[in-house]
């Protein structure tokens, strides 16, 4: 039998500044450079949102490289819902 981690749940995803989602973008891809023969490690952000206001909408919508990078990753891959 194997062990192993699958996916990566961040809870109060709301709360990552830019920094942390760097970082977490580097980890994912550092991983599956590393064991490109594994399934790449899913990530799950868990935000919450007030009224109409879409968590983590304000840094996704930055113009900024890191930015572009990050939400190209994320739109790679299967989302989970």
């Amino acid at each position: 039998m194997q062990y192993g981690v699958e996916c990566l749940v961040i809870d109060d995803a709301h709360d990552l500044s830019m920094p942390h989602l760097i970082f977490l973008k580097e980890l994912t891809d550092h991983l599956q450079l590393s064991f490109p023969s594994q399934t790449p490690l899913g990530l799950c952000l868990v935000a919450a949102g007030r009224g109409a206001a879409i968590p983590l909408k304000d840094v996704f919508d930055q113009e900024d490289d890191d930015v572009d990078a990050i939400s190209a990753t994320i739109g790679s891959r299967s989302p989970l819902l």
